[in-house]
């Protein structure tokens, strides 16, 4: 090989590595990028995926960071539902899933939404809470669904936005600029429910 030429196939091949580790990190950080940015978030966001009980074009929405594990979620239940009903025309419950509880948490999660699917996500919400009957659903479609990747996009969405508000346990429910954790008296909501509706 003519020595002239060495140091330019050196050069070459430098170049070459050079572009390869840089293609490798570029790729590595878009790869590591989170999914999610809720870096500017200060409350919950309502999602055309997010479960809604009542209209969803309320006033008010009551958000539930819960857990179908949580026994605590599952008292809440008869409460927030009869604050649903006293003030139906201008309050609203949106469910946000914040597994924590345990790894079955996650599928029931994904089943609950699966029955969402079909039009009876509350029906199975109260299924998984009260063990009574659970909703008819499609079972070919329920099963496909339980592998769907939105699904679970939806679930780590919900959950990630509950670490950036500051939740670190379930029930944890948001009622305008107050947030309430634990089980939470029917009067206790109420009062939180009437002062964010004076403030809009």
């Amino acid at each position: 090989m003519d020595k002239n030429k060495f140091p330019i196939l050196i050069l070459v091949v430098g170049i070459i590595i050079m572009v390869f580790f840089a293609s490798d990190i570029v790729f590595k950080k878009t790869e590591n990028k989170p999914k999610f940015d809720f870096s500017n978030i200060s409350r919950p966001v309502l999602y055309d995926e997010s479960p809604v009980f009542g209209s969803r074009d309320s006033k008010l929405f009551i958000y539930e960071y819960g857990d179908f594990n949580c026994e605590f979620c599952a008292q809440m239940n008869e409460i927030l539902y009869k604050i649903a009903e006293k003030y139906k025309n201008e309050v609203s419950l949106v469910w946000k899933d914040f597994m924590v509880v345990s790894e079955d948490s996650i599928n029931l999660a994904k089943e609950a939404r699966c029955a969402g699917e079909q039009g009876k996500f509350w029906e199975y919400h109260d299924y998984l809470f009260n063990k009574k009957s659970a909703p008819k659903l499609n079972a070919q479609d329920f099963d496909l669904c339980l592998r769907d990747d939105k699904i679970q996009y939806a679930l780590e969405r919900d959950f990630e936005e509950g670490l950036a508000l500051g939740v670190d346990s379930t029930p944890t429910i948001i009622i305008g600029d107050v947030a309430l954790v634990g089980v939470s008296s029917f009067s206790r909501i109420e009062q939180a429910v009437l002062e964010a509706l004076k403030g809009l």
